[in-house]
């Protein structure tokens, strides 16, 4: 188990020769360049894959930014008849994908992983869209392992904004694929997003692009479903083509955003009151997004209501740790959340509010172990232990002085007043850009 609080397994994908698509040029010019262009994409797609098979996320983040410019070229050039895939099986292109969020005993039935194929090259694109959103959240956590033997507030705090700068691009993803990929590209969908809105929809930070290049050109959304689309019908197992995986994966990145948002708080010194409204967006978060997970998970066993037998033994299609994870958190930062209003109810001198957070704070903390496995080798819980250990004995003073020196009536939990609280999160716009005209 790692951190942020789980890392996503990257998809994997096999081999294909980009160098099979046939140029549908007049030019012996324009067929030459074409044919350069689509080998150059081929290169850049193996070296994505042999990146995909080592441990650094930021060399797959980086391969990815590398090959996505050709493949949206490529994407390009076949809407628009200027290249097309070959006309059967034997000469066509298979673009094969694994999830990234199936669970490992789900992947297949045959104990080898499950390959989804299609020789769309729009599937191809919105995967390598997915591992691009995946591969930023698991940089993010690559880099928050980095503060696990740090002391130093002002270190930590500057990893904090790295990785919450991985995650703010993460969200960018998401929301595309949730606002414009997948409903361009994927019949099937919703033909709107008003029931499936992210919680953040507005984009305020600059675009990221994945290259730098001045010749690149931005490709235009297409209003309607694209020529291109895949037919979601035919993979009713995989979580990717839905909206609702989207938006889980949006939601995700936010939650895992505002935990980093609580710890910078924290690192910096900043007070209980504003600590504890960034805190309550963690637990309304997680609760969010656990909730889209088994919206989802109830929807692909719908599709495979065919195949239920196969599933009968299976509580979940998505990986379960995902959703333990969401459960934990929102139990864990809720303790948290009333921690710190117990800690602001004090220093307000309203002693009998106080008692009533700090009694409910140590009940949820409790209910949550913050030393299993999932905390084991999380550095977020160095601070969270101390929490733990703290609550017990604020218990024990804000009652005492309550009863020996204030007297006042200790609110029930029903009683209490959770704040609205603050989402820190506005993602990074994602734009599909080309480098070169194919």
């Amino acid at each position: 188990m790692t951190v942020l609080p789980h890392d996503f397994g990257v998809p994997a994908t096999r081999k294909v020769n980009l160098e099979k698509l046939t140029p549908n040029q007049t030019s012996k010019e324009a067929v030459n360049t074409m044919k350069e262009n689509l080998k150059e994409a081929s290169k850049m797609r193996d070296i994505m894959i042999r990146s995909m098979t080592q441990k650094s996320h930021s060399i797959i983040v980086e391969s990815i930014e590398k090959y996505l410019p050709y493949l949206t070229g490529i994407v390009f050039a076949i809407e628009n008849d200027q290249l097309r895939n070959g006309k059967d099986n034997k000469d066509g292109i298979f673009f094969e994908w694994t999830s990234g969020l199936l669970g490992e005993e789900n992947k297949t039935f045959s104990r080898s992983k499950k390959y989804f194929s299609s020789k769309i090259i729009t599937f191809e694109l919105i995967m390598v869209v997915y591992c691009y959103g995946y591969s930023l959240c698991n940089l993010a956590s690559e880099k928050i392992k980095q503060t696990t033997n740090l002391h130093d507030n002002n270190s930590i705090t500057e990893i904090y904004q790295d990785a919450a700068i991985c995650l703010r691009k993460a969200a960018g993803v998401f929301t595309y694929l949730n606002q414009i990929g997948l409903l361009s590209y994927v019949s099937g969908n919703e033909n709107t997003i008003s029931n499936n809105e992210p919680s953040s929809p507005n984009i305020h930070s600059p675009t990221n692009s994945p290259s730098s290049s001045n010749q690149q050109q931005n490709i235009p959304s297409f209003v309607n479903l694209s020529k291109l689309s895949i037919p979601k019908s035919n993979f009713a197992l995989l979580p990717e083509l839905d909206l609702l995986c989207a938006k889980s994966l949006l939601e995700y990145s936010q939650s895992i955003a505002q935990v980093i948002a609580v710890h910078t708080a924290i690192a910096t010194g900043k007070g209980a009151g504003m600590i504890s409204k960034l805190s309550v967006s963690v637990f309304k978060l997680f609760d969010q997004t656990q909730q889209t997970l088994i919206q989802l998970d109830d929807k692909l066993k719908q599709n495979n209501k065919e195949s239920i037998s196969a599933f009968e033994s299976m509580n979940s299609l998505i990986d379960p740790e995902y959703r333990l994870v969401c459960a934990q958190y929102r139990i864990l930062y809720r303790g948290i959340t009333l921690y710190y209003l117990a800690l602001d109810a004090n220093q307000n001198d309203k002693s009998g509010l106080s008692v009533g957070y700090i009694i409910n704070a140590n009940k949820q903390l409790e209910e949550m172990d913050v030393f299993d496995e999932v905390s084991r080798h999380n550095p977020f819980m160095n601070e969270t232990r101390r929490i733990f250990t703290e609550s017990k004995k604020l218990e024990t003073i804000f009652e005492k002085e309550n009863r020996l020196v204030f007297r006042e009536n200790v609110p029930d939990l029903k009683e209490l007043e959770i704040p609205q609280g603050i989402v820190v999160l506005k993602p990074v716009e994602f734009k599909l850009t080309t480098a070169v005209n194919l």
